[in-house]
């Protein structure tokens, strides 16, 4: 795939992102009464959860508590099996082709093709989506300018942890998915993301207003307390 780049690195002449009419308002994320079994193990018992447009916001709990299958089921991986997600105004089950131009998604493992390059994995993953940054933007975004021509099995743990970020950086996501991210924090125009979902504000850039919340118990997600702001902490400090 030949790449065309203005002079800040974005992709020239790049068609504008696909839409259904779709306002962008209300909030990025609505969840509600959604639950999830594997087996007898509920995951997720009418979990409520609702976050705004513009928001960084974080996911904390036990292991074991359902962060990631509730991640996963706001992603389109995982159907729940009661209630209702909503996802930039969009279910999964009617918009689940433009839902997959708008969001990015780094999972908390990745396995990428031992033989390809840093710059290949890029490049392959960009052409997954219509709008969206370089493939050099990208490599700076991650941090992996050195490594832009190795091949991924020698890349260290955390070299690999940062090309998946890039990776769901790419499509210059509205809506952001880390999960598990802190072992390589990225800068992205000048902020590090390290929340479990981050939404970009009418300029593109993630939000300086974080939110979290606590999973109530280990081994499932439920209804959950008020909202507890980490306006004290350090963003570099901040966990998903």
């Amino acid at each position: 795939m030949t790449e065309e780049t203005t002079e800040n690195g974005r992709d020239s002449g790049a068609p504008v992102r696909p839409s259904n009419g779709t306002a962008k308002t209300g909030p990025s994320l609505l969840l509600r009464g959604v639950c999830k079994a594997f087996g007898d193990v509920v995951a997720v018992d009418g979990l409520d959860l609702e976050v705004a447009r513009g928001e960084c916001f974080g996911l904390l709990g036990p292991n074991g508590a359902g962060k990631t299958t509730t991640i996963e089921i706001c992603e389109g991986i995982t159907v729940p099996e009661a209630g209702t997600v909503e996802v930039l105004g969009l279910t999964w089950r009617t918009g689940a082709n433009e839902l997959r131009q708008r969001i990015g998604i780094q999972l908390q493992e990745t396995q990428f093709p031992d033989k390809l390059t840093v710059t290949e994995v890029l490049r392959m993953f960009r052409s997954f989506f219509q709008h969206g940054i370089s493939v050099e933007e990208s490599i700076q975004t991650a941090q992996l300018e050195e490594k832009r021509h190795a091949r991924v099995v020698t890349l260290s743990g955390g070299q690999k942890q940062r090309l998946a970020m890039a990776c769901a950086l790419v499509g210059d996501p509205e809506l952001l998915f880390l999960d598990e991210p802190t072992t390589a924090w990225i800068r992205r125009r000048g902020v590090t993301c390290g929340t479990s979902w981050t939404n970009s504000n009418s300029q593109g850039a993630p939000s300086f207003s974080p939110r979290t919340t606590w999973t109530r118990q280990s081994g499932c997600a439920t209804a959950w307390p008020s909202w507890t702001t980490a306006k004290s902490l350090p963003w570099e400090h901040r966990s998903s």
